[in-house]
């Protein structure tokens, strides 16, 4: 049974000021489960302020040793992990991240409960907790920031700097695009921010058809399934969603045909390092490539990437690169002939508030509640470590983990 929650303070640099849980559903759960108590860490740079979570109730303190699940957003830098604890937060370990090898490690040897957030499914295999939504809507609006800078010298409010998104839409309603051409990728919920974003900005849709065959005196934006984007490398397969998922190795690019005519791309998809890459670096250094501003949501590093050029991740304060494909190189942002490449990794960051509600509002009413069951089939699903141990789902992980350098000091140990 659960008693008692921590809210960590994320400490991982750059700072994020998302939260778990706001101040108003952590009252709401301290009241649907009587005797739950609910603490966070103090901290000067969450998006609710220390106040807000006392007044909900909620007690400020720095020791949360005693709490039997802490919640963070981040991965926790591994100074700051407490042993033997319950953790549940964004570990990126699941997919073999080496940047986070050591981190999985570290909480193996310190007997951590680790529960990732991303393998938190319900009976349809959907996720039911993520932050998608926003990071789409985040990387479609610094889309527009970057044409507007680079096309028309013009200067956008960045999100960061407004309350919400509320604050923003008005100002998308009256800028001015010309006959831009704007290309969607994936139809996931990231992807569906991306596209709230152009009917906020009132760019019209076109189908994909109508984006490769028509010419266009406005602003128009296409977006793109896997169907479009990939077709089979052999006549006898056809295309479907089930078969390109199982065998990306057995479809190629379908992608040549837009990037000769798109201005902008929105990158929104998940891609598996098995499939083919969006284009090529060599297709990126061809006369006929006109696309020069790419927000690359997915934000996957180069050489593992569907898009070559994304050699770096971006930041908020400094969203921006630009790259001349011709030479391999990066360069300053907005440079006549470099394309422009937007890479940040926390995109909901830019909207804290908004983010942190509508992801707070999943974990209390379809995760937390969980843990009150005697046994959960969704936290059992995504409880990567227990009792020093992967678990069972999360077997394939041990190649990734016990590499013979690591073993040897666990044995020397």
């Amino acid at each position: 049974m659960l008693k008692k929650i921590g809210i960590l303070r994320e400490e991982k640099q750059p700072v994020d000021k998302r939260t778990p849980l706001t101040p108003e559903d952590c009252s709401a759960l301290m009241k649907r489960f009587p005797g739950l108590e609910i603490y966070a860490q103090p901290c000067r740079d969450r998006c609710y302020r220390d106040e807000e979570y006392k007044a909900a109730g909620i007690g400020i303190q720095e020791n949360l040793l005693d709490c039997d699940l802490l919640l963070g957003i981040k991965e926790i830098p591994i100074h700051c992990l407490m042993p033997s604890r319950r953790y549940m937060f964004f570990s990126h370990t699941i997919k073999r991240q080496l940047h986070n090898l050591k981190l999985l490690q570290t909480m193996l040897d310190m007997n951590i409960e680790l529960i990732d957030y991303e393998a938190l499914e319900n009976e349809k295999r959907e996720r039911v907790v993520a932050f998608g939504y926003w990071a789409g809507v985040v990387g479609a609006y610094n889309a527009l920031w970057m044409t507007q800078k680079r096309i028309f010298k013009k200067t956008m409010a960045r999100l960061y700097e407004l309350e919400n998104y509320k604050a923003a839409k008005d100002g998308l309603k009256g800028l001015e695009f010309g006959p831009l051409k704007i290309l969607i990728t994936g139809t996931g919920r990231v992807a569906s921010g991306a596209v709230q974003v152009m009917e906020d900005a009132s760019i019209r849709r076109v189908t994909p058809q109508e984006f490769l065959n028509q010419t266009f005196n406005e602003p128009v934006y296409a977006q793109l399934g896997s169907e479009d984007m990939f077709v089979p490398k052999f006549k006898h397969i056809e295309f479907s969603r089930q078969e390109f998922h199982e065998k990306p190795l057995n479809f190629k690019s379908n992608m040549e045909a837009y990037t000769q005519i798109a201005d902008v791309l929105i990158n929104a998809i998940y891609w598996d390092p098995k499939a083919p890459q969006l284009f090529t670096m060599k297709d990126m250094k061809k006369s006929s490539f006109k696309i020069k501003a790419i927000a690359d949501i997915t934000c996957d590093i180069a050489p593992e990437a569907s898009i070559p050029s994304t050699v770096k991740a971006t930041t908020i304060p400094q969203p921006v690169f630009g790259f001349l494909p011709l030479r391999e190189k990066m360069v300053e942002p907005f440079m006549k002939s470099a394309i422009d490449v937007m890479s940040i990794p926390n995109l909901p960051s830019e909207l804290p508030k908004d983010a942190s509600k509508h992801f707070s509002t999943n974990l209390s009413n379809i995760v937390i509640p969980e843990f009150f069951k005697e046994d959960s089939a969704m936290l059992k699903g995504a409880r990567v470590i227990k009792n020093r141990q992967l678990t069972e789902q999360f077997n394939y992980l041990e190649s990734y983990v016990y590499d013979d350098i690591y073993r040897a000091s666990r044995i020397k140990s």
